[in-house]
């Protein structure tokens, strides 16, 4: 069963070709070394992959083109068999480059075109590929791993040789796979064409990566015969993002949830954002209706100064609490609102909105005026009770007076009437404590 194919991650820089940065043109002082040493670089680049060429047999080939011997028949491709190779366990980029670089050397391509611009060495853009922070890769037609530069230990903990001649695809997770396998497929139908895929790559400590790819075939190209792939580790990206996500649910349901009505506006007023409370408490069913009108229409007529002040105020101290004002709801009706404001700033700290939380305290409002009536009866009763208390006290106090008199002077009767009156106003005085303590 053939292997399935393997998918890596394209150059950063689609603007700037693979094939250019192992095999740039180079200036040569003679016109038929470059026309000779182009055909030996194509056909050194389009040798089969598991085929090493030896570097002594390219700087032989050189030397005989240069000479005008035998070696022109030698451009059919013979190669010496591996076992024969001096580089034997080289890197499929390292053969491409060193081969060609040996024979331009051979050939005097740098050495004598006086002052050759650093851009155009082979060795220049061969570092660049090993110390580029993204991952370059080259995958052949069947996803199987050519090349990877040394930047997959330090986002993957691989060796690059460790996963050369294995199939990528193998390391993509479950999930992942059928997406990057239909890119892929894609890719290989369009040569050329770049092509932009996320997924998750499992790294050597069997932990999960998120990669993203840009890949580009140049299976066409005889210099490189692959799909070239940059990938970029968006791990810590994806975290945040995720993060993001997160706290952005975890703040959006507080919001469905708060009892109060949350609106959100731009430093000018106009909606930008209002929760299903809001709705419900001035009486709209659809979010678009409020969006764009200006928050402080919201407020009765009279009130829409005091309105006005509140969201200033807010913006020179960063929060207003607890402004009391009157509200209106679409039909009209109005009811008495609790507002708090406060500033949205950016990450600059900035402002760029406001965030309005509003309440209806009809409710509040009922049951301060239920209170503030009920403190008035009983100011009211206190006084009369206060004044019908007092009599029976005068009275019990003379028939007192009184009783003490007619004992002294020996009168009995009018002594036994003074107390039946003294009797009379305790009971009185009990019915009143008796009507203030049920009152209470």
């Amino acid at each position: 069963m053939a292997e399935r194919p393997l998918f890596f991650p394209s150059l950063p820089f689609p603007s700037l070709p693979f094939p250019s940065l192992l095999f740039p043109t180079l200036p040569f002082p003679r016109p038929a070394v470059r026309c000779r040493l182009s055909n030996l670089h194509s056909r050194v680049a389009s040798h089969p992959p598991g085929c090493t060429t030896s570097p002594s047999w390219v700087k032989i080939k050189a030397s005989e083109m240069e000479r005008g011997g035998p070696g022109s028949r030698e451009m059919r491709g013979e190669y010496l068999p591996k076992e024969f190779d001096g580089n034997r366990g080289t890197s499929w980029a390292e053969r491409k480059a060193e081969g060609l670089h040996t024979t331009l050397e051979k050939e005097g391509g740098l050495g004598d075109a006086g002052g050759v611009d650093p851009s155009s060495d082979t060795r220049f853009f061969r570092r660049l590929v090993e110390h580029i922070l993204d991952m370059i890769s080259v995958l052949d037609a069947e996803g199987r791993v050519l090349y990877n530069s040394p930047s997959l230990t330090r986002h993957l903990g691989w060796l690059p040789e460790e996963l050369e001649g294995k199939c990528a695809f193998d390391l993509v997770h479950p999930e992942d796979l059928p997406r990057v396998l239909g890119t892929f497929r894609k890719g290989l139908g369009a040569p050329g064409v770049t092509e932009t895929v996320e997924y998750r790559f499992r790294h050597k400590d069997g932990s999960w990566h998120f990669l993203e790819s840009v890949a580009v075939n140049l299976l066409h190209d005889p210099a490189v015969r692959g799909m070239v792939i940059s990938s970029h580790d968006i791990s810590d990206r994806k975290r945040m993002e995720e993060e993001l996500r997160e706290s952005e649910e975890m703040h959006r349901g507080l919001v469905r949830a708060s009892p109060d009505a949350v609106t959100v506006s731009d430093l000018l007023g106009n909606i930008t954002y209002v929760s299903p409370q809001t709705l419900r408490l001035h009486g709209f069913e659809r979010e678009e209706e409020l969006l764009g009108m200006n928050a402080i229409r919201l407020a009765a007529r009279e009130d829409r100064e005091k309105a006005l002040a509140v969201y200033r105020m807010a913006l020179e101290e960063g929060m207003v609490r607890n402004a009391e004002l009157t509200a209106l709801r679409k039909d009209g009706s109005r009811f008495p609102a609790e507002i708090s404001v406060a500033v949205i700033r950016d990450t600059r700290g900035e402002p760029r909105g406001l965030v309005a939380f509003t309440r209806d305290i009809s409710e509040r409002k009922k049951m301060e005026m239920e209170l503030r009536n009920r403190n008035e009866e009983l100011e009211a009763f206190a006084h009369t009770i206060s004044h019908d208390l007092l009599t029976p006290v005068a009275i019990v106090e003379g028939y007192a007076k009184a009783a003490l008199e007619a004992d002294a002077e020996g009168r009995a009767e009018a002594e036994r009437e003074c107390l039946e009156a003294i009797a009379r106003g305790a009971r009185r005085m009990s019915e009143l404590i008796s009507s203030l303590l049920q009152y209470a």
